[in-house]
């Protein structure tokens, strides 16, 4: 049996959320964030963006093992907290409808 665990999220949702996060507050992002993974060290993050937004996100993105069910279900909650805010703002989710 092979040791390889493929991630259950794929990058590309990842990256459509962080792109997200833009146009969110850097409170929301972090408060998300806080609430299911500790942010991982700045040092170590190999994300580099002008959005202190999207680098605040991804910062916690990074501490997430996206093979493992339990840290996979909490980062969905993250990811339901801001399609809340964009509903409860009035978004439609037009950018994703390509």
């Amino acid at each position: 049996m092979s040791s390889y665990r493929r991630d259950l999220v794929s990058r590309a949702t990842r990256n459509e959320f962080r792109s997200l996060a833009t146009d969110t507050t850097v409170c929301l992002v972090a408060e998300a964030g806080q609430i299911n993974f500790a942010p991982g060290p700045d040092d170590e993050l190999s994300y580099d963006d002008t959005s202190v937004r999207r680098v605040t996100y991804e910062s916690y993105a990074a501490a997430v093992d996206w093979s493992d069910y339990a840290q996979v279900s909490r980062a969905l909650r993250v990811f339901e907290d801001f399609i809340r805010f964009y509903l409860q703002s009035g978004w439609e989710g037009t950018s994703w409808k390509r």
